[in-house]
């Protein structure tokens, strides 16, 4: 069931977020091919409850789950969301500055694909936290997608304990296409963290390959038949 948003909270939405120094983070500006990198040396912090989305004027948004809605992208000022302007989430600083936590953490990924795990074990995937997932969920689920006929499950792994998390981050770029950059990341220095600006902005996912993960739950969110799903 969709229905208009809820008068939005009011109050202090303005820069009132603090900075953490971050390391061994950069970001991919698109300026010509191959993409070039510039160094982040520090991150807004969104406070918590807010979401990481500014507007350009740098405002924090308030909080939107799911963001369907231009009245969630609009800042109460008036101005609109500021792509440049990015910041990480309050519940995701640990995984951002923390390579251990993030190699000991549960990953979570959506696929259309019951067999995910069966084949290709080379082929590179992209998975993030719960939160993120969820958020790509429900975008599939909106009235104008909706599909009855469509499968969806659910993937939860952690990594292998011979894996470790690089110390590398990337933080995304809405305007570059960077799966080339996140690949290279990853043959240097093998899982690698970014930071989110499309899917659930602010939060953290990891690139990494199949071979990578213990798969050890997948559930079917569809609610059709889970004994087709096939995990390694």
């Amino acid at each position: 069931m969709w229905k208009t948003p809820p008068d939005r909270p009011r109050g202090p939405h303005e820069n009132t977020a603090w900075k953490i120094p971050v390391d061994n983070t950069s970001r991919s500006v698109k300026d010509g091919l191959p993409l070039q990198s510039t160094p982040v040396t520090d991150l807004f912090v969104a406070p918590a409850g807010w979401s990481a989305e500014r507007c350009t004027q740098g405002h924090f948004l308030p909080e939107s789950y799911p963001a369907h809605s231009a009245q969630w992208t609009m800042c109460e000022c008036g101005a609109p969301r500021d792509d440049e302007r990015y910041a990480v989430r309050y519940s995701s600083i640990e995984l951002l500055r923390n390579a251990t936590h993030a190699q000991q953490s549960i990953w979570w990924h959506l696929s259309t694909s019951s067999n995910l795990f069966v084949n290709d074990l080379e082929k590179y995937m992209h998975w993030g936290e719960f939160d993120t997932v969820m958020h790509h969920f429900v975008a599939y689920n909106r009235p104008s997608k909706r599909d009855e006929n469509r499968m969806l499950y659910l993937y939860s792994a952690m990594l292998l304990p011979d894996r470790h998390v690089a110390v590398e981050v990337i933080v995304e770029n809405e305007g570059a296409t960077q799966h080339d950059d996140l690949k290279r990341a990853y043959d240097r220095s093998g899982p690698t963290r970014y930071l989110n600006v499309r899917e659930r902005p602010g939060s953290v996912s990891l690139v990494a390959r199949k071979r990578d993960f213990l798969v050890h739950q997948a559930f079917d969110l569809e609610q059709h038949d889970e004994t087709v799903i096939k995990l390694p």
